[in-house]
């Protein structure tokens, strides 16, 4: 809560604050008061205006500028208020632009995102607090993130950014080993066929949370059938897909291929068009 206005006024609040100095955290000066069943924070600091201040400075301080950042996160988690994902990074003299990065994860998976804002590439820890989380991937290379494990169950990963740049690195709770299809043997032209991809981990159960697929099918004379598969990313871990063989299909031997692009495991099988 605030204690002054943007005026400079005080503020009266609708009940009494009986304030209790706590130790500084680092330039933060802070005191906590006891309200009904909860408590709330007084910051002595006007935050806006000092941080303001520090990056507009002519002459920049960029550890002055990390150590105030920092401070603020260190205030908001001894509050209780920790953030799912925090980042560390080193500010410099030519540009205190902020490294950012949030994430979006459900039970299964999770899209963690960091952007750059520095003209200049930034290394940068990312803590991401998800325990579910087993196996991270690159978005775009698709390769493999290593990461380390942390005590608390949350796991912290070290990235490169280029500058004004971003890294997108998705996270699943487990990492694709296998894929499998069922699909019928053979089919009849001018009838529907339906057939099942899906995606186990090492335990034998489907990755769930949207691991990438590419599905190829492909006719007699090796020719790309486009409408009968292309890429998906089942939330379930299997993709079930319905296609209509045209009356003047070619008939003959086709093939399925399906693989996962994020570890390269893949299966094909074949059915026939009568």
């Amino acid at each position: 809560l605030p204690s002054k206005s943007h005026c400079g006024e005080e503020l009266k609040w609708g009940f009494a604050l009986s304030a209790e100095e706590q130790d500084d955290i680092g330039p933060l000066k802070w005191a906590l008061c006891s309200v009904g069943p909860g408590k709330v924070a007084l910051w002595h600091n006007a935050v806006n205006d000092e941080y303001k201040a520090l990056i507009e400075a002519k002459a920049i301080d960029p550890v002055g500028v990390g150590e105030y950042r920092r401070s603020v996160g260190r205030l908001l988690e001894k509050l209780g208020l920790r953030s799912p994902v925090t980042v560390e990074y080193s500010e410099t003299a030519e540009s205190v632009d902020m490294v950012e990065a949030g994430v979006r994860a459900n039970d299964s998976a999770a899209v963690l995102t960091v952007v750059n804002h520095q003209p200049q590439p930034v290394e940068v820890v990312v803590r991401v607090d998800r325990p579910q989380l087993q196996w991270l991937v690159d978005a775009v290379g698709q390769e493999p993130v290593t990461f380390q494990r942390l005590a608390d169950g949350s796991f912290s990963v070290r990235l490169s950014v280029p500058g004004r740049w971003a890294r997108i690195i998705a996270g699943y709770a487990a990492e694709p080993a296998k894929v499998s299809i069922a699909t019928p043997t053979e089919v009849d032209r001018g009838k529907s066929m339906r057939y099942e991809v899906k995606v186990t981990g090492k335990d034998g159960q489907p990755v769930q949370g949207g691991p990438l697929l590419e599905i190829e099918v492909r006719g007699p004379k090796g020719e790309l059938i486009t409408r009968y598969g292309g890429p998906c990313a089942p939330v379930s871990g299997t993709q079930t897909v319905t296609v209509d063989i045209p009356v003047n299909a070619t008939t003959g031997q086709h093939t399925i291929t399906a693989i996962a692009p994020q570890t390269g495991v893949k299966e094909k099988v074949s059915f026939r068009v009568r």
